[in-house]
């Protein structure tokens, strides 16, 4: 519990976590990279599903253990072992091959929170590439976990561009 003087006694976010099937993209990009070793190593009851798609020459889950030779996740090697994080993946964590950019994903029913943080952040990508990922991907992913029967609590990570070209505060409202 923390306290918050205005609210009292509140849950820990690692807290609410705990018990919960989180659905992470964007697992192979920085952020994702950061949020997986948090979640592995701060939520130890819960289960991670991870959206990767594989590429030519590594399938998904091959593109995910190499993250775990990632410097984001030296605490976690030092702590658990390169076995123990195998055993981790294993036990904790479902791999979803799939590219929500390229048609809707096949995902499990029971996800309790969505962490989308997958995008194209280059700087110039050709329009129809940076709205293929970054708009009608995301779409095709919600599209995803309802289809799946989740009605998970989201965290929507945008890229860095979202507001276009308005300066200052840029209010956030619900979508449609």
């Amino acid at each position: 519990m923390v306290e918050n003087p205005s609210l009292g006694s509140v849950p820990a976010i690692v807290d609410r976590l705990l018990g919960k099937t989180i659905l992470l993209t964007g697992v192979t990009g920085f952020l994702g990279q950061v949020i997986f070793e948090r979640l592995i190593g701060e939520v130890p009851e819960g289960q991670i599903v991870l959206l990767v798609r594989s590429q030519t020459g590594s399938t998904s889950r091959e593109r995910v253990e190499y993250l775990f030779r990632k410097p984001a996740f030296d605490v976690l090697r030092d702590r658990f072992g390169d076995d123990g994080l195998r055993a981790i993946l294993d036990e904790r964590v479902t791999i979803v091959d799939g590219d929500f950019s390229r048609g809707v994903p096949q995902l499990p029913g029971d996800i309790d929170i969505a962490i989308h943080s997958a995008a194209t952040v280059s700087f110039d990508p050709p329009i129809d590439e940076g709205f293929q990922t970054n708009l009608f991907g995301a779409m095709n992913l919600y599209r995803g976990v309802i289809d799946s029967g989740s009605r998970p609590s989201l965290v929507h990570v945008s890229t860095a561009y979202v507001a276009g070209v308005a300066k200052g505060v840029v209010p956030e409202d619900t979508l449609d």
